[in-house]
């Protein structure tokens, strides 16, 4: 469904969504943005994760240090390792955490028993570890609203699903 969410529907948000609300992607940044600001607002309620926002942000620097470097996002955190003082000029990546602290978003916590739970969502709907963690968080909170960029949890019964297309 595209992201014309209900006011006062609570979801988590994915991190493709994040990344694409602080990274210009055509098609889809636009939602995302428009998403960011009716939380702010207070016309919806969003939850994340820790993993779900350190993966955003490693989006960000990504990017922008392929960018920077003239080169494919594929392969550059090897070239990363090799040349770390391109980090250093990175300048979207530091400011994308503080844009992401002005929205107001739940941070839910993690635990054994969440990975537990996430590895036998991940058996039993075929998604991955990452996606499965985000299943689970959402069954232990009740949520059933989940905004997201990946097809995989369509396989996921219980979960509806927004996504900024």
């Amino acid at each position: 469904m595209p992201l014309e969410l209900p006011d006062g529907t609570a979801c988590f948000v994915d991190s493709n969504i994040l990344y694409y609300a602080l990274v210009p992607t055509f098609g889809v940044s636009e939602h995302c943005l428009k998403l960011l600001d009716r939380a702010i607002a207070g016309h919806v309620s969003l939850s994340a994760s820790i993993p779900v926002l350190s993966d955003a942000i490693h989006k960000v620097m990504i990017s922008e240090a392929a960018q920077l470097a003239g080169r494919d996002r594929v392969g550059i955190v090897g070239y990363l390792g090799k040349h770390p003082e391109l980090i250093s000029r990175l300048v979207e990546y530091p400011q994308a955490i503080g844009r992401l602290s002005v929205v107001p978003m739940q941070v839910l916590p993690l635990d054994d028993q969440l990975l537990r739970d996430a590895a036998r969502l991940a058996v039993q709907h075929g998604i991955l570890t990452n996606d499965a963690l985000i299943a689970a968080l959402m069954q232990r909170h009740g949520m059933i609203h989940l905004v997201t960029n990946d097809d995989d949890f369509d396989r996921v019964s219980g979960i509806t699903v927004w996504k900024p297309r």
